[in-house]
């Protein structure tokens, strides 16, 4: 009887080890599921899209973004608001190319300058006077104006904020 005994508490810690090593392949099918359940209402259960504008999308280096934006209308000479946190730490409206050269990235001033936004004498010297990466004052370089002047003096980024304000 004693053997009888130990098979049955063999069986047991069997069945308990097999259901231990399904568990987590179970809560990853479940979990699979509601993503899938949430997919044609394009909610993802983890990271819900959130919209950004011209601007944003520029900061965060986002390239073929920034083309579908324009594709859909977005106008890529306007400003638009920054959210704190997501390229500095205060509100802010700037245009996209102004942030592109707020956060150095060259790349994406040619994407812009390329897809629509335009630079006139005084935008350009601002952005040429500010831009801190000789990429970036290169890209400029070849987009500037015919009547455009290089003079710095006293010239501060818009994004210069002061932070008591």
């Amino acid at each position: 009887m004693r053997l009888f005994d130990q098979d049955d508490e063999r069986m047991d810690i069997g069945r308990w080890g097999a259901l231990i090593l399904a568990a987590p392949g179970c809560l990853l099918a479940v979990m699979s599921a509601g993503a899938l359940t949430l997919a044609p209402f394009d909610r993802h259960p983890w990271w819900p899209h959130q919209r950004t504008n011209l601007a944003e999308t520029a900061g965060v280096r986002d390239e073929a973004e920034i083309i579908n934006l324009i594709r859909q209308g977005h106008d890529p000479n306007a400003k638009y608001p920054l959210q704190p946190g997501v390229i500095f730490d205060f509100p802010i409206s700037l245009t996209p190319l102004e942030v592109a050269v707020a956060v150095g990235d060259a790349l994406m001033a040619e994407r812009l300058l390329t897809n629509g936004a335009v630079l006139d004498a005084a935008k350009w010297g601002l952005l040429r006077c500010v831009a801190e990466r000789d990429d970036v004052s290169s890209v400029l370089e070849r987009y500037r104006p015919p009547d455009a002047e290089l003079n710095c003096d006293g010239v501060t980024p818009p994004w210069a904020q002061d932070v008591e304000r």
